[in-house]
C-alpha cells in the first residue's frame, strides 16, 4: 500500500537501513571501538506501467516525485502456516522513476527508488 493505494502487482521491493560506522583508535596501531553515526533508510520498488501511471493520477501535480507517503509491507505465506510479518516504512518519497522495457518484454516495468524516515518493524 503506497500513499493509501493497495499495490497488487508489484514487480519486486527491497529496502534497507544503514549506518555509518569508523573505526575508533587509541594509543598504539589496533582500534580500540567502533563509532556509531548517522542512520538512513533507502529502497527500490518495481511497478508495472499501470499501477505507476494510477499512482500518478493521485498526485496533484501528476509528479510521481512529488509523493509523500507511509508503504506498508506485508509478506510470508498463510497457506503454508507462516506468520505474516508487516513492516512499516514512514516518510517515504520517490527520488526518482526508470522506465525498462526488454526485447521480449510486452509491458514496461518502472523502477522507482525512495527514501524513508524510519522503519516499524511489526510483532
Amino acid at each position: 500500500r503506497i500513499a493509501g493505494y493497495q499495490i497488487t502487482t508489484a514487480q519486486s521491493i527491497s529496502y534497507k537501513e544503514s549506518q555509518t560506522k569508523e573505526t575508533v583508535y587509541g594509543k598504539g596501531n589496533e582500534p580500540i571501538g567502533i563509532q556509531r553515526g548517522q542512520k538512513s533508510y533507502s529502497g527500490s520498488i518495481t511497478l508495472l506501467q499501470s499501477e505507476y501511471d494510477a499512482l500518478v493520477a493521485t498526485t496533484k501535480n501528476k509528479s510521481i516525485l512529488d509523493v509523500h507517503f507511509d508503504a506498508v509491507v506485508s509478506y510470508g505465506n498463510s497457506a503454508n502456516g507462516d506468520k505474516i510479518t508487516t513492516d512499516i516504512l514512514q516518510g517515504c518519497e520517490f527520488t526518482d522513476a526508470e522506465n525498462k522495457l526488454a526485447n521480449n518484454e510486452t509491458y514496461m516495468k518502472i523502477e522507482l527508488p525512495f527514501t524513508f524516515l524510519r522503519l516499524k518493524k511489526q510483532k
